[in-house]
């Protein structure tokens, strides 16, 4: 019984002993020097790495970019007005664009392609955030006559804007039979209205109306116009207020009435062009 720690002990010795006699044996031998690793092919490679992937990328994106471009200047110039809704159009364009160089090595068609994306794109965009209104009867004359046809910016929203006396906006008012309803912005939540001489002041900045000719309308208090009134909710009257029915009859208007704001005249008395 007392040999046997002896014989462990003894087989453990020998067991290292033999490792170390191999360790020593590999370190005298000599490694052969194969030379650099070769490169991986190309195929096999990220796509990202492959050479001329970006200039591929700015290929494809070079219609999308430099139409955003385009609109950034016009939009500066106040040519064209800001048109929340065609953003989201606008960066999906330039998603799909940004991927066509993983479906194909064609660096020349890139461009073209790129372009020819954004037309589904933008007529989705448009379909769903812009719409056609015609105006029926006069209450917006002189700015708009009856049968003019208007395209509104259904993300264009007061909230954004906020501009009294210089935006107009579509509204949905159930207790009008009316549809739709045009009219400008004069006031939002909380400003105070004040008539003087005919004029309409919000917060002291007349905002109707627009011109001081001699022909331009008055207004007088009346229904929910009172002095000093502070509205909740955006309060909105028409260019003719004598034969407008608006936030002085119905009161002021809830955010969720508000289809969307008045960006561009398709067809009218003044012709195409921005809406101002």
């Amino acid at each position: 019984m007392a040999e046997e720690p002896t014989r462990k002990i003894g087989k453990r010795a020998t067991d290292k002993a033999v490792v170390n006699q191999a360790m020593a044996e590999l370190e005298r031998r000599e490694v052969p020097d194969t030379g650099p690793m070769p490169p991986a092919p190309e195929d096999l490679m990220p796509e990202a790495a492959r050479r001329g992937f970006y200039y591929s990328v700015a290929m494809a994106l070079l219609v999308p970019l430099g139409c955003g471009l385009m609109a950034a200047v016009l939009i500066w110039t106040r040519y064209w007005p800001p048109l929340p809704g065609l953003l989201a159009g606008w960066i999906g364009w330039c998603v799909l664009a940004a991927l066509l160089p993983l479906a194909t090595r064609k660096n020349a068609a890139l461009a073209a392609t790129g372009a020819i994306v954004g037309l589904p794109v933008l007529a989705l965009t448009v379909a769903l955030n812009f719409r056609v209104v015609r105006v029926e009867g006069a209450s917006m004359a002189p700015t708009f006559a009856p049968g003019d046809v208007l395209l509104i910016d259904r993300k264009g929203s007061p909230a954004d804007f906020a501009n009294p006396g210089h935006e107009i906006y579509v509204l949905d008012v159930p207790s009008e039979k009316h549809h739709p309803l045009v009219k400008r912005l004069v006031a939002t939540p909380g400003q105070t209205l004040i008539v003087r001489d005919g004029r309409l002041y919000a917060d002291g900045e007349r905002v109707f109306p627009r011109d001081d000719s001699l022909d331009a309308p008055r207004l007088d208090y009346r229904g929910h116009l009172q002095e000093g009134a502070k509205p909740e909710g955006y309060f909105f009257i028409g260019d003719n207020p004598g034969d407008s029915r608006d936030s002085r009859s119905f009161g002021p208007v809830q955010a969720e009435m508000i289809e969307g704001r008045v960006v561009w005249r398709l067809k009218g008395s003044r012709g195409f062009g921005r809406v101002e």
